[in-house]
């Protein structure tokens, strides 16, 4: 079985953490530092497995090696039989003792990460219930926690812990039977949760029933119109809405040279029956970009376009090329023939409309409070977001200005980078907090290749970034303004 060598802390040696944690001698904090430095190592992992079924072992330490285990098994399934056995049973019903009501906060904390961790390699479905359980448990900690872990494991945008919270107890059944339930409360969690997160397969699609929907005549500038469905109730509400049963969205997806691509989304219909407000969203374009250098900009091979019922590509040569498909909004962006960067692959585009004030609306949709005065929100809500995937890239930079290191890091488990100019004096190290300046650009390198996202956006945003061993991916959230996204593609950095 082959050893993790992924030590958080090198002077935790794995002969030296084998002596430290069979010592029972030694204080229970020794060996709580010990679990949380040494590396994922299967001589460590059994012994982890003895401290968890100890019931000599104190609680500090049953609980650290209980996320050892979980954190090891999200690495390398165990292959012994004992340690398959340990995962299906021991430890499951020691998950859910930490997770029972009865159980002390700390325990319940733990049960929490440890499912969430334990829920990339192969968790009981008896585990997720416990989980989702843990959003009503009476403690906020614990709630917000569990909120945060649900949102990871059903790929939810996690932008209000509350909000998700109150959006899933609901749905929670606490005498549903534990072994029916996972795979259809996960689906219905999903759905009930459709109009917080809008997955665009339900709500946003490409419109092709008319053909003359899509403008392919000038191929540099293809123009078309996005589709967003919404409950009949809540279509009465947009301002925009008329006798159809969606919303328009006109974009157009611009092929700016051979390296760069554009992809542009506004709100159509949008006013105010007071004159003295601008319905159009904000964009910071006219004010970025040197129109008189544009003649220079143009691509060196013209573009050819193709259509069908269920995509459009627009092909640069033969290398390189793009894919917009209809029913899911999905633009896939490719060079050197390989698969670079992804737009909506996880399908969280999502733009908020123009409507009228209700009296179930949430009050922060409509205002705010800073420094004891309200702010209204003349608009009411009109954020949107949209998530970049970077496919073979692990590494990804940028979005200054951050006091945190070059390379950006995984925030699935951790506040998301925000982009908003503020002047602080004393700001915390190592923080995705906004700083000085706001440049929300984003790049991303490998050996044969470099790829860039800039949202153009001025508006308060927040980045959440994911990392796995085969893409990077940011979502990007943004508090108003247009949908204004650059590709930028070279094959290498300079």
């Amino acid at each position: 079985m082959p050893v993790f060598h992924e030590l958080r802390d090198s002077q935790w040696t794995i002969p030296e953490s084998a002596l430290i944690l069979k010592d029972n001698t030694m204080l229970p904090e020794i060996h709580v530092e010990c679990l949380k430095n040494v590396a994922y190592d299967p001589e460590i992992y059994q012994i982890a497995v003895d401290l968890v079924l100890s019931s000599q072992t104190p609680l500090s330490v049953r609980q650290e090696s209980l996320l050892y285990i979980c954190k090891f098994h999200t690495k390398h399934n165990p292959s012994q039989s004992k340690s398959n056995e340990l995962l299906n049973t021991e430890l499951t019903d020691l998950l859910l003792q930490f997770a029972s009501d009865d159980a002390p906060l700390e325990c319940r904390m733990y049960s929490v990460r440890c499912i969430a961790v334990l829920f990339q390699s192969n968790t009981p479905s008896i585990l997720l219930y416990a989980l989702f359980k843990l959003l009503s448990d009476d403690e906020e900690r614990v709630r917000k926690e569990a909120a945060i872990s649900t949102c990871q494991i059903l790929g939810i945008p996690m932008t209000s812990p509350q909000a998700c919270e109150h959006i899933l107890i609901p749905i929670i059944d606490s005498e549903v039977i534990a072994s029916k339930i996972c795979e259809k409360l996960v689906e219905d969690t999903k759905r009930a949760i459709a109009g917080y997160t809008h997955p665009n397969d339900e709500l946003f699609i490409v419109e092709r029933e008319n053909p003359q929907s899509i403008d392919t005549n000038n191929p540099l500038n293809i123009t078309g119109i996005i589709q967003k469905y919404l409950p009949e109730n809540e279509l009465q509400r947009a301002v925009a809405h008329n006798d159809d049963d969606f919303l328009s969205f006109p974009f157009y997806l611009e092929v700016v040279n051979d390296n760069i691509f554009r992809f542009v989304v506004d709100e159509a219909g949008r006013k105010f029956s007071d004159p003295k407000f601008n319905p159009a969203r904000y964009s910071p374009a006219e004010y970025v970009f040197d129109n008189s250098q544009s003649e220079f900009r143009k691509p060196s091979v013209d573009p050819f376009v193709t259509i069908d019922d269920d995509s459009l590509v627009i092909s640069m040569g033969s290398t390189t090329y793009l894919n917009l498909h209809f029913k899911s909004v999905k633009l896939e962006v490719f060079k050197n023939n390989e698969l670079q960067v992804v737009l909506n692959d996880d399908k969280l585009f999502n733009i908020e409309h123009l409507r009228s004030r209700s009296e179930h609306d949430d009050p922060t949709d409509w205002t705010d409070r800073f420094d004891g005065k309200i702010d209204d929100h003349v608009r009411g809500p009109e954020s949107l977001g949209l998530d970049t995937k970077f496919v073979g890239y692990n590494y990804v930079y940028g979005i200054p200005e951050h006091s945190s290191g070059l390379s950006l890091r995984d925030t699935s488990n951790a506040e998301p980078y925000r982009l908003y100019n503020v002047d602080i004096f004393e700001y915390l190290a190592d923080s995705p907090m906004p700083m000085y300046g706001s440049i929300p650009f984003m790049v991303a390198q490998k050996p044969d290749m470099a790829a860039g996202v800039f949202w153009l956006n001025s508006a308060d945003t927040y980045i959440d970034i994911k990392k796995d061993d085969l893409y990077s991916s940011a979502h990007w959230m943004s508090e108003t303004g247009k949908m204004d996204v650059f590709i930028i593609l070279d094959v290498g950095m300079t």
